[in-house]
């Protein structure tokens, strides 16, 4: 295969890559909405430091992530009579 689009995610402990998606050129569009819906996902976003979009030309995009803390949770007050 030699035209190929490639979408895959550097890990933010180790920095090592994964590879998310592997197709052929034509599919750049797809995995750039895959990427734009993965960047709002909190479990992708403390996984990967960078998600990146690349083809057989070189690298297309970059996107980086920051870790997204979840809401700290509040207990409910009772109501004392």
């Amino acid at each position: 295969m030699t035209k190929f689009s490639l979408y895959y995610g550097v890990e933010r402990d180790s920095g090592k890559l994964c590879t998310l998606g592997l197709s052929d050129r034509g599919s750049l569009g797809e995995f750039k909405a895959q990427c734009k819906k993965d960047i709002s996902d909190p479990k992708i976003a403390n996984k990967y430091s960078f998600l990146v979009l690349a083809s057989d030309y070189g690298i297309v995009n970059r996107y980086k992530l920051t870790k997204i803390a979840e809401a700290p949770k509040v207990a409910k007050k009772k109501e004392g009579k």
